[in-house]
């Protein structure tokens, strides 16, 4: 297997702005991966019901992030968003990554680093 095992691919890495899902979305990427990621962010954080314990990166940290993972020589793309909104609608989403990173078919891996809430 080569190194690069994942080339042509598209990643959707949630929580990739820091933490386990940016160290999976580089990993991705030095796998060849093309990466999309998605992040709660601080400026989003009153978005947040009260009661839940939400991590929120700097806004600063998408756009690190999406550097870092470009400097393994792959596309990526970053956005904030939010999985632990009600209000979420992944098709939108899905769209505009895809639509940005020129795929046709979706995407070949997505990673959740959060579970939404249920219903």
């Amino acid at each position: 297997m080569t190194d690069k095992y994942l080339t042509g691919k598209v990643a959707w890495v949630t929580g990739g702005a820091s933490g386990m899902g940016r160290a999976t979305a580089l990993a991705l990427a030095r796998a060849g991966a093309n990466v999309a990621v998605g992040s709660l962010l601080a400026s989003q954080r009153k978005a947040v019901l009260k009661d839940q314990n939400c991590h929120t990166p700097p806004d600063d940290a998408l756009a690190s992030a999406k550097g870092e993972i470009e400097s393994q020589g792959v596309r990526a793309i970053g956005m904030a968003l939010d999985v632990c909104s009600m209000r979420l609608k992944i098709w939108p989403h899905h769209c505009a990554w895809s639509a940005s990173l020129n795929v046709r078919a979706g995407f070949s891996l997505i990673v959740s680093r959060r579970t939404p809430p249920s219903p």
